[in-house]
This record gives structure tokens, sequence and C-alpha cells, in this order.
């Protein structure tokens, strides 16, 4: 069974924006704000800045704009390289993935050794915990990144508490399976 760019595109996009989450979930809250200075420069020197005015927030899944700082701040499961003129899908908090035949289920394996700033290890169970974040959370911005996954609609609907297509095997594998292809 083939699976459509359409679908395999919002796989990838989901699982990079999770990534996000997993590692800022416990630490930051939607509108929570962040404190900071603004930089100004003379007119003999000049400065980068990549985002416009203050973020109200750096929580991936609550955030539309000033996008660029998580991005920038925060490891995804896979990035994405242009290598050639073309796009292709790297290593990051995920070492690899594959795909069933059928295109329906997703298996990946987590780097070994990644950690949270408090010492804690990532887990599978911290990437299912962000999924189901995702989709419930009443800030979420992204939760139609990931609403192909098994039992996507009935989670967002309250119909039950548990991602039926997201399966933790151990603390470094995971699955997650798509209501379609």
């Amino acid at each position: 069974m083939k699976v459509s760019s359409r679908t395999l595109i919002k796989v990838v996009a989901g699982l990079a924006f999770v990534a996000l989450v997993v590692l800022v979930c416990s630490l930051v809250t939607c509108n929570a704000p962040i404190g900071g200075m603004v930089g100004t420069a003379n007119k003999e020197s000049a400065y980068l800045s990549f985002a416009d005015g203050e973020p109200t927030s750096l929580d991936p899944q609550c955030i539309l704009e000033n996008y660029t700082v998580p991005l920038n701040v925060f490891d995804r499961l896979i990035e994405v390289e242009e290598r050639d003129g073309e796009a292709v899908l790297v290593p990051s908090l995920a070492e690899s993935w594959k795909r069933s035949a059928d295109g329906l289920t997703y298996s990946f394996a987590l780097r070994d050794g990644v950690t949270y700033s408090n010492g804690a290890a990532l887990t599978s169970s911290d990437v299912k915990y962000s999924f189901e974040r995702l989709l419930i959370h009443p800030e979420s911005r992204h939760a139609d990144l990931v609403s192909d996954i098994l039992g996507a609609t009935e989670l967002m609907e309250g119909k039950t508490t548990e991602l039926k297509g997201f399966h933790v095997v151990d603390d470094l594998h995971f699955s997650i399976t798509l209501a379609h292809p």
C-alpha cells in the first residue's frame, strides 16, 4: 500500500515538532511570559535579530509567532536537511526509524543518553506524553500535525484518555500507527 506524500509530510513534521515539546513541556507553560533584554545598536554596529518582538511563550505547542525561537533552541526527533537541492531526513533525538510495508506504522529508536537539563533521561513515554498533550492542550496550535494518528480524533474529543496509535515498546523504542495511509 502506498503512503500519500501529504500524510508522510504531516507525520514527519509532527515528529519534528513533538521533539521540541518533549524538551520543554515540564519547564515552560503556555502564556508564560519570558524576560530578557531588547538589544539596540548604533549606526556603527550591527546585530542579528531572528524574532520580531518578545515571544509570549517558548512552548512550541502553543506558539505561532516567533517560531524561529524554539526551532533554534530545542532538538527534534528528526531533522530535515538540504542536500544537493533535496530535502533529506536525518537523525536527531531519534537515531533510527522505519516504516511498515503497509505505510501505517512508523517505529522509532531514541538516541540513548539524551537527558533533560535536570539530568532525567528522555524516554518513549515522554514522547507519548508530548503527542497526547499536543492533541488535548486547550492552547495547542499544531494538533493538525499529528491528527492522522490512530485515535487522535477520539482523544481530542475527550472520548478516550490515551492515544491509541502510540505504542511505547520500552524506554528507547516506540511506534506510531496512522489511521489511514
